[in-house]
């Protein structure tokens, strides 16, 4: 038997891997065992926002804060529907807000470097998804971000960690998995691309196989 609280995690990795229908499913099984479950009530706020139905997701916002007090949960509501609708000032701030009433949330310093809209503030950015990764080291959205970030800067030493740590709790992303091979290839660490390849080679859609051949002949090359 599940608890709440276990089963607003399985939902919220669920989300991770873009099943946000089992996710929802799942919050909702949480919310039905157990009415005040607040990850639940706010997981199922951020779906229903995402997906347009914003004022049921707002409504379910305030009743996490109602539960919870001063945790943020109002303002990091409002600042999902304001990144819905491309006002990414707007969301700094309400996700600000709600990172400043709880710096442990991975959730509230993701969304906080993800609206550092300038390369100015790369660094900045950089900083928070570190933030949200200390509070949870398998907050993917938080992983693959700062991958990506030290991916762009060629600085694999940095992004292979962060690309594997990503893949093990998202294993469904494919194009996450290519890029921590090629992560590994430009870093001379054959043996783990290859194993990173053999991992994916059944969930490969046409749109991947081109990528995917050409860096399995590379591991061969550089074996040879």
């Amino acid at each position: 038997v599940h608890s709440s609280d276990s089963l607003a995690t399985l939902a919220t990795r669920m989300v991770f891997r873009g099943d946000t229908n089992r996710a929802e499913e799942l919050f909702v099984a949480a919310l039905a065992h157990d009415s005040t479950c607040v990850p639940a009530l706010a997981g199922l706020g951020e779906i229903m926002i995402r997906r347009g139905d914003v004022a049921d997701g707002l409504r379910r916002f305030d009743i996490a804060e109602e539960l919870q007090p001063d945790a943020g949960h109002q303002s990091f509501g409002r600042g999902l529907v304001a990144e819905r609708a491309g006002e990414h000032q707007s969301a700094f701030e309400e996700f600000m807000s709600a990172f400043s009433d709880d710096r442990r949330n991975p959730a509230y310093a993701a969304a906080v470097g993800r609206n550092y809209r300038e390369s100015t503030q790369r660094w900045n950015a950089r900083q928070m998804h570190r933030r949200a990764i200390s509070a949870d080291p398998t907050y993917a959205p938080a992983l693959i971000q700062l991958a990506r970030y030290h991916e762009s800067e060629t600085e694999y030493e940095k992004a292979a960690p962060l690309f594997r740590d990503y893949i093990a709790v998202v294993p469904t992303d494919v194009e996450a998995a290519l890029a921590c091979a090629t992560t590994y290839l430009e870093l001379d660490s054959t043996t783990r691309a290859r194993r990173v390849l053999m991992s994916i080679q059944h969930r490969l859609q046409p749109e991947h196989r081109t990528d995917y051949e050409l860096a399995k002949n590379f591991t061969k090359t550089k074996l040879a």
